[in-house]
Order: structure tokens, then sequence, then C-alpha cells
């Protein structure tokens, strides 16, 4: 090779190269225009079993509706010197668990920080050999930097909890960023497998069935949503009344 062709390799550039490394930097630097996802949003899911008679009850009957959203509070552990518990409890005050390890721990964080914390059931599950329910709850912790892109971002998980899908809660960098350009709309397309059953263990709920909506519309408070749930069960109550009329005479 010759002096010159030397130079030339060397002063050579790939076109391509320059316009990947182009973009490359504009995809980093959009990137860093937005928080750091870990500093103002976690996602994840919580696995738990009632520690009361009456915490069962409650994930068999109403208070165990997917989608329907937990209430998460500290209390002063007399155990231990300025800890504290994280007692999850269903939203009409049923006590359902004191949660441990590292869940509680971020859960605990984020109560202390002053963030919202929603947690909502996305799964209850049935164990025959122990009698016994254990349910499984999505877990979205989020400051007030981003608040609104991510209220929407949690109403959307919500929603497909509810329909029986299990959505992917954890974000990178980049799907945090498109979480918040479309003001949370946007979602991961593809969903985490289910819990691995134990031998004995059924699948008790797993998405919200149409009674159920009339179940919450009733115990919401609202005197419209209560007035429409009457109606309703009147009219399956007529119905019923009449078959039976019908098939008897």
């Amino acid at each position: 090779m010759t002096n010159r062709d030397e130079i030339e390799s060397i002063s050579y550039r790939d076109p391509q190269g320059d316009r990947i490394q182009a973009v490359q930097a504009a995809r980093e630097l959009k990137l860093a225009r937005f928080p750091t996802v870990d500093s103002v949003f976690q996602g994840f899911y919580i696995r738990f079993e009632p520690d009361s008679a009456q915490g069962k009850r409650a994930l068999a009957g109403s208070e165990g509706i997917v989608g329907s959203r937990l209430a998460a509070a500290l209390y002063e552990n007399e155990q231990s010197c300025g800890g504290y518990d994280v007692k999850l409890k269903a939203l009409s005050g049923t006590s359902l668990v004191v949660l441990k390890g590292k869940e509680a721990e971020r859960i605990e964080t984020a109560i202390q920080a002053g963030w919202n914390v929603n947690i909502h059931l996305s799964l209850v599950v049935f164990s025959k050999e122990r009698d016994s329910f254990w349910a499984e709850a999505a877990c979205i912790l989020f400051n007030s930097e981003q608040e609104e892109p991510l209220k929407n971002f949690t109403k959307n998980i919500v929603y497909r909890l509810s329909r029986g899908t299990h959505p992917g809660l954890e974000l990178n960098q980049e799907q945090f960023v498109h979480v918040i350009e479309s003001n949370g709309d946007w979602y991961l397309t593809k969903d985490l497998p289910l819990p691995t059953l134990e031998q004995g263990e059924i699948i008790y709920r797993r998405r919200k069935v149409w009674s159920e909506y009339l179940v919450e519309a009733a115990a919401s408070g609202k005197v419209g949503c209560k007035v429409a749930a009457i109606l309703f069960w009147l009219i399956i109550v007529v119905v019923v009344i009449w078959l039976v009329v019908r098939f008897m005479f």
C-alpha cells in the first residue's frame, strides 16, 4: 500500500456509520431531558397470603375483585427501634397482611417520601391443600414530577388487569420516556407469564366479570351507581320469577 492509499484509508469515514452515531447521539440527548426512571417511578408485583380469617374472607368476597385498589399504611413496629411495618388493607379497612421483604421496604420508602402508592389486585389463587387463599398485586409507585402521565399509565394497567392480562410493570429509561411522551397511553405489549401454581392450587380470580362491576359501583357510595345496581338486580329477579312461572304453569 502506498503512502497515498494509507492517507485515504485513514481519512475515509463511513457515511452510514456517521448517521448511526448521529441517531444514537440524538437518542441519548432526548433521554437525558427526562429524569432517570428509578428516581421517579417503580413498578413490580407482590405476592401475599392473608394472615387472618377475616383477610381470607375478604379475598374470597367482594373485596377480592381483580383491579380493586388496596391501601398500604405504615405502623410502628414495637419490636424494632423506630422501625415500621407495612400493613396492606382493603379499601373498606379490612386488614389483609403485614408485608415483609424487599417489596415491603420499597413501599415503605415510597410512602415516607410522599410518593403516589398504587396497589391493585391482579390475581387471587385458592389452595385446596391449605384451604386458604393467596393473592398477587400490581404495585405502581411514583412521585409528583411526572404525575399526570403516570396516573394515566396506572389507569391503563388497572384496566388491563381487569381484562385478565398480566402486563409488565418495570420500565427502562426509553420505555419510561415513551410513557411520558404519550401521556400514559404507552405500555408494554408483551405480557408477563402468570405465577407458577403448586399442586392443589387453582386460579380463583383472574379478571373482573360483569357482575363485579356492579358490586364495585354499589360499593362506591355514589347514589347513581347504587340506584343502577339495585335496578339491575331487580330486573334479574323479575326475569327469574317470570321464567319460573312460565315453566311451572
